[in-house]
């Protein structure tokens, strides 16, 4: 059972540290903030759990949030104006 245990942790090591490698390398250098990017890949390399932690909560500037109004997803921009 501990076998099972200690994979299962491993598991959620490795995917917290593929997740925060892509969100790195996806995420343009303008959200960066605090290190360059090479070295927040370094760091979440180095040490992986606590560096995907890091990049979660430090690392990437929010994305900017659109007004709720201001998006028209339903594709009918043309009956708007009518």
């Amino acid at each position: 059972m501990s076998a099972l245990v200690a994979c299962a942790l491993y598991a959620v090591v490795v995917a917290l540290t593929l997740h925060a490698l892509l969100d790195c390398v996806r995420t343009p250098s303008s959200r960066v903030r605090f290190l360059p990017k090479t070295l927040w890949v370094l760091f979440l390399l180095s040490a992986p759990v606590l560096g995907g932690l890091a990049w979660r909560y430090l690392g990437a500037r929010p994305m900017a949030q659109e007004p709720s109004g201001a998006r028209n997803d339903s594709g009918a921009q043309g009956f708007a104006q009518v």
